[in-house]
Formats: structure tokens, C-alpha cells, sequence
């Protein structure tokens, strides 16, 4: 019978001969080629620029249904997995079953509210915008 294995006898992980990380960033260099060809073919052949505005705002072409949906699961995916995952520990399967139950209406408004956002400010890219609707320039979305 042979002795149990003990630290010394396991080997690390990359210490076979470093072929991960030669993995890693190859195919990270070929992903990062093939977007810059892609980036330089639609400049040529679209001419559509790939600037700052176009990486926030994908050219303003995102519909509400996916804006609602980044919203809530922006605001809502840690909360969701730490709190369904307690509620699961302590009160089993039926746990989740009510904290999903519970956190539907939580999400039901988080996409009124970034339904009625995007309808009231279509340009707007970002949050900070948004505050000025309160204070009357109604006029974001005629950018």
C-alpha cells in the first residue's frame, strides 16, 4: 500500500512547463488582433468610427427592452445571489422559491423605472444626466 500524497508530492498547476500562460496570452493576442481588424474593416468599408461615444452608447441603437434589462440585472445580481443563497442555507429550496417570489415585484419597478428613463431621455448615456429632467431641461434626447 502506498503513503498518502502530501504537498511536496502535488505538483503546481504550471509547473509542467508554463504552457497555460503561453495559452492565455496567445489566444488573448489573437482576440485582441482580430478585434482591431474588425475595428479597422468597418472604418473602411462602414465608416463607422469606433470612438469613445460609440463604445458608451452603441450608437444609440439599444432598445428598451435591453436597457431595462441591464439595469436590473446590474442592480440587482449581488444582492440576488448572496440573498437567495442565505435564504436557500436556511429555509431549503422553498427559501429561494420566496425570495424570487419577493424580489419580482423589486424588479418589476427597477424596469418601469428604466423604461420610463430611456423614454424621457433617449440621448442620454449616462446617469448623471438623467437629474436634470427634475429641474426641467427636458431637452437631453434632442441631441
Amino acid at each position: 500500500m502506498s503513503s498518502p500524497a502530501t504537498a511536496a508530492d502535488i505538483p503546481a498547476p504550471l509547473a509542467q512547463g508554463d504552457a497555460g500562460y503561453g495559452v492565455i496570452i496567445g489566444i488573448g493576442a489573437l482576440f485582441a488582433l482580430g478585434m482591431w481588424a474588425i475595428a479597422v474593416l468597418l472604418a473602411k468599408f462602414q465608416n463607422e468610427v469606433q470612438g469613445s461615444e460609440m463604445f458608451m452608447t452603441a450608437k444609440r441603437s439599444i432598445g428598451t427592452g435591453l436597457v431595462a434589462s441591464a439595469v436590473i440585472s446590474g442592480w440587482t445580481i449581488a444582492a440576488t445571489l448572496l440573498t437567495s443563497s442565505s435564504w436557500t442555507y436556511s429555509y431549503g429550496v422553498s427559501g429561494a422559491y420566496y425570495y424570487g417570489a419577493g424580489a419580482s415585484v423589486q424588479k418589476f419597478v427597477f424596469a418601469v423605472g428604466a423604461i420610463e428613463l430611456k423614454r424621457r431621455a433617449p440621448g442620454a448615456h449616462t446617469f448623471f444626466e438623467y437629474p436634470g429632467l427634475d429641474m426641467g431641461a427636458r431637452d437631453i434626447g434632442s441631441r
